[in-house]
């Protein structure tokens, strides 16, 4: 499989269709068949547990021809072994031409979307010299339903164990990447869009691995998210309940709850001020719950109201938070190496 080099505005003109595809989809979201874990400060969420020593099985298979490589980005095919052991796909995005050891970000995509939505923009971050690890969230793309159920038919606790799910995945993820020869894991950031940035958010609180992390469209506040935004979906979760309900049920997945107890990560939240899907009175305020170093920018428009000032102003703050960051000790042990099949690198 061949990624094609898109200019700049194609890619971006590309990303915005599939961002908002990606939100305005119903997919059926399932379960990954995941134990339940005992809440344990920042090692669960949503009842799933991260567990760092556990073994990551990583798969990683080329989806590119080696006689005949790619000019601006190796892809490759993976899976690796994330909360309570669920399979994890993603994919992982090399550049072709880098110095030493690159950066990379995790990208997470929107409601109903799948990891390949992130293609594109994984390819336009190889390109300035950033790998990148894009997956599914629980229940989108490749992976198995939440106890079987379409997206608009969970009930609230499942909401959050995908939700939980996810954010353990990322964090295997990290893990993931730290093994990887070609990543400099002291240089890493994270992109989410929509429902991914507001994963996204609660990630940043937990992982003092991420250097900087950028949320486009994301929104803090369950309670409200859920009985102000005009989507569907949103709609399908509020049965009656009150706003104070719904956000005492979600509250361990709140990015504005989880940010207002640590903040370590410099953050950078972009979202438009017409914004009816998450309400920008949501990504308002998940930005006051930031303590630490943070910026945002409200954009005229709705949901992913200007791809391209986004990625624009998103490339500048990777450039300063993560790639020219100063390389510094992990602050959390890296993941005793576990048996896998990983084919290297070009």
């Amino acid at each position: 499989m061949y990624f094609r080099v898109l200019s700049l505005g194609s890619c971006f003109r590309r990303l915005a269709f599939f961002s908002l595809l990606a939100f305005f989809a119903v997919g059926c979201v399932h379960g990954d068949g995941v134990t339940r874990a005992t809440p344990d400060n920042r090692t669960t969420r949503g009842g799933i547990r991260y567990d760092s020593s556990a073994p990551l099985d990583a798969r990683v298979t080329p989806e590119f021809n080696p006689a005949d490589p790619p000019a601006q980005a190796y892809t490759y095919r993976v899976t690796y072994k994330g909360g309570e052991g669920a399979t994890v796909p993603a994919l992982l995005t090399i550049p072709v031409k880098r110095q030493g050891k690159a950066p990379a970000i995790l990208l997470l995509h929107g409601l109903g979307g799948r990891k390949e939505d992130m293609s594109i923009l994984g390819v336009a971050l190889a390109r300035r010299g950033y790998a990148s690890l894009a997956l599914d969230i629980a229940g989108h793309g490749e992976r198995p339903g939440i106890h079987g159920k379409p997206l608009d038919r969970l009930d609230r606790s499942e909401l959050r164990l995908a939700i939980g799910q996810t954010i353990a995945d990322l964090r295997r993820g990290l893990d993931f990447l730290a093994q990887r020869p070609e990543i400099e894991a002291n240089r890493s950031g994270f992109l989410g869009i929509s429902l991914g940035g507001i994963i996204g958010g609660v990630l940043s609180a937990d992982e003092p691995r991420l250097r900087g992390v950028v949320l486009w469209s994301a929104g803090g506040d369950w309670g409200k998210l859920l009985t102000t935004s005009q989507h569907p979906w949103a709609k399908a979760y509020r049965t009656g309940d009150n706003a104070s309900v719904i956000e005492r049920e979600l509250q361990d997945v709140d990015p504005a709850a989880a940010l207002a107890e640590s903040s370590p990560q410099a953050l950078f939240l972009i979202h438009g001020a017409q914004d009816t899907i998450v309400p920008a009175d949501c990504a308002r305020a998940l930005y006051t719950a930031v303590k630490g170093v943070k910026k945002r920018l409200e954009l005229t428009g709705g949901h992913i109201p200007d791809p391209t000032t986004m990625m624009n102003e998103t490339l500048l703050w990777l450039e300063t938070m993560v790639k020219n960051a100063p390389v510094r000790p992990s602050k959390m042990p890296l993941p005793t190496p576990s048996p896998s099949r990983v084919l290297a690198t070009p």
